[in-house]
């Protein structure tokens, strides 16, 4: 038995203006949007009534996805968990130009929790790392690995 990833799911409040977020300003692609109305989305989730927006977002390069999911019905509410919650998680992305794209990002609606930090141990010592809130609460991880010599010269 084998088992690879496949994508992650995010239920947002507002799917244009997770777009804007999500597709916009990271960059990802737009591979595809549909709604479904009851059927197997009701008994998947478990939510009778269930009335679902989605959007599938692939990383630039990659068959590595992002599911936006709006429930249209029945409306859920807002949850705000922190970092040590048990159920939260984040999103964690690599880019060679944090600063820039932490700037659109908030931009976007994207809220920081502190300035960029620059890791002094571990397995990523000499990375550049933030946290962030997407518009809808998610935590997403801005990494820039460390310049290599040859970067920097």
């Amino acid at each position: 038995m084998t088992a690879t990833f496949r994508h992650c799911g995010l239920t947002v409040s507002d799917i244009g203006r997770s777009l804007k977020f999500w597709q916009d300003a990271l960059g990802l692609e737009l591979v595809a949007r549909q709604s479904q109305d009851r059927g197997y989305i009701e008994v998947v989730t478990q939510e009778p009534g269930a009335h679902v927006h989605q959007a599938h977002l692939r990383f630039p390069g990659s068959d590595d996805f992002i599911e936006l999911l709006q429930y249209v019905s029945p409306y859920g509410e807002p949850k705000k968990l922190l970092p040590r919650d048990p159920g939260g998680g984040h999103v964690a992305v690599t880019c060679d130009d944090l600063r820039t794209l932490l700037a659109r990002l908030e931009a976007a609606g994207g809220r920081r929790f502190s300035d960029p930090v620059e890791l002094d141990r571990g397995i990523n010592a000499g990375a550049l790392v933030v946290y962030l809130r997407d518009p809808d609460e998610h935590i997403v991880e801005l990494v820039q690995p460390p310049r290599t010599p040859a970067q920097s010269g």
